[in-house]
């Protein structure tokens, strides 16, 4: 999948080239989101003050809206053009994807399950997602680079005293933190408990945290009633620490803001994980049966007298609906998730600067800077979160184009597996 098109001589250009213009792109349109955010300071700040200006305040306002567009319509044809070309370049990874595999398949005389799909669909789809993942991860390295810096600033903006609930009270923030971490190792507690202890009393009590199959209920209590008095009492020792509590109950932490967005975004992942866990395995079955539908009626496009009758399409369908169904179901529960996680998110500067806009601490212009800044940083750190179902298909279509690999190089005539071996060595 990645040697075909980044080994090869024949695209190097495409592999190599590629990359660099759409990085330089990307890195354009990352220097405009910085210009933008410094307008969102001025602008904002301008409105503020409009009962002061008066009408004198009129020409500056649409000037400000001018500096607007001579930033945006730039962005926008950048970024029309990167995705224009993006498409050719995830059509030539598909191409040299699909032309590595195609003389390996003709030499294999055992049939191998769905390869028509692998080829033709699974090809374009890893190189379409792969290209679309592989942009967004390096223009979310690009801003953190760009707007770290910015958030870290605005941080000293912020009076901690003043945050509702975590002002008041130091010692939920180091709570938090802890229960976010734990999450993972209680999900799997029994798998550790069974690594670390195998005597068959722990063993028990292993089978005992499973609950045998668990629903998803109980697989989201279990964890919840061992993290809490576990955070709980871990957080109430660290807190302990003179230095630490110090710190945590003093006015001003040092880049506070960018601490808080990768908390809440590290956290979201972490829970994102737990909950989206079967969703791989889900779309691997899937399509399974999918294909097996789909073969059905190409076999019935050649003979519909003996194949693709209507009780065999039926109970193949049946089939596919289920699996659809269950994974709807899936998908249900983790959309409500991520669409409160990421509408809270939304608050979350407000919450924490908002006390500050009251007192004359700060201005609009500069909380609308912090918004812009903490979404950006937020979005970033929140980039596998925001992919999740993206996440999913790529993992499920890795797993069966790695299959089919390892089918192509099993099955290959003893000849030309010593050829390949000498390539290789």
């Amino acid at each position: 999948m990645i040697k075909a098109f980044f080994w090869s001589k024949k695209w190097v250009p495409w592999a190599y080239g590629g990359i660099a213009f759409i990085l330089l792109s990307l890195f354009f349109q990352v220097q405009m989101s910085v210009r933008l955010n410094t307008w969102y300071g001025i602008f904002y700040d301008l409105l503020q003050e409009s009962s002061k200006y008066g009408l004198t305040g009129v020409p500056k306002f649409y000037d400000g809206l001018i500096q607007f567009l001579y930033i945006a319509i730039p962005y926008v044809l950048l970024a029309t053009i990167t995705s224009y070309f993006t498409r050719l370049y995830s059509l030539r990874w598909r191409e040299a994807i699909t032309f590595n595999y195609i003389p390996r398949w003709r030499n294999v005389k055992e049939e191998i399950e769905g390869a028509s799909q692998r080829i033709q669909e699974d090809a374009f789809r890893f190189a379409r997602i792969i290209e679309s993942l592989g942009i967004q991860v390096a223009e979310a390295t690009m801003t953190l680079i760009a707007f770290l810096p910015i958030l870290w600033h605005l941080s000293k903006g912020v009076d901690v005293s003043t945050i509702p609930v975590i002002g008041k009270n130091p010692l939920i923030l180091i709570q938090i933190v802890l229960f976010i971490a734990f999450i993972p190792l209680a999900a799997n507690s029994k798998n550790i408990i069974v690594l670390f202890f195998k005597s068959p009393f722990f063993i028990k009590v292993a089978k005992v945290l499973s609950l045998g199959k668990r629903t998803k209920l109980t697989a989201l209590i279990v964890p919840f009633i061992i993290i809490v008095p576990a955070t709980w009492w871990l957080s109430k020792i660290i807190f302990a620490v003179p230095a630490i509590q110090e710190t945590l109950t003093a006015t001003y932490i040092p880049g506070f803001l960018v601490w808080i967005a990768l908390i809440v975004s590290l956290g979201g992942m972490t829970i994102s994980w737990y909950v989206g866990s079967r969703l791989p395995g889900l779309e691997y079955n899937n399509q399974k049966v999918e294909a097996a539908f789909r073969k059905e009626l190409v076999y019935g496009e050649d003979d519909k007298i003996t194949r693709a009758s209507v009780k065999t399409l039926t109970e193949l369908f049946v089939g596919i609906k289920f699996n659809y169904h269950r994974l709807f179901l899936h998908y249900g529960y983790f959309d409500v998730w991520r669409g409160l996680f990421n509408q809270t998110m939304v608050l979350t500067p407000y919450i924490i600067m908002g006390h500050g806009l009251f007192s004359g601490l700060i201005t609009l212009g500069i909380l609308q800077k912090v918004s812009n800044s903490f979404d950006q940083v937020r979005t970033c750190f929140s980039l596998f979160i925001n992919n999740w179902t993206t996440i999913t298909e790529l993992r499920s279509i890795w797993m069966r184009l790695h299959e089919f690999e390892n089918n192509l190089d099993k099955h290959q005539p003893a000849k030309i597996k010593k050829e390949t071996e000498k390539d290789k060595n």
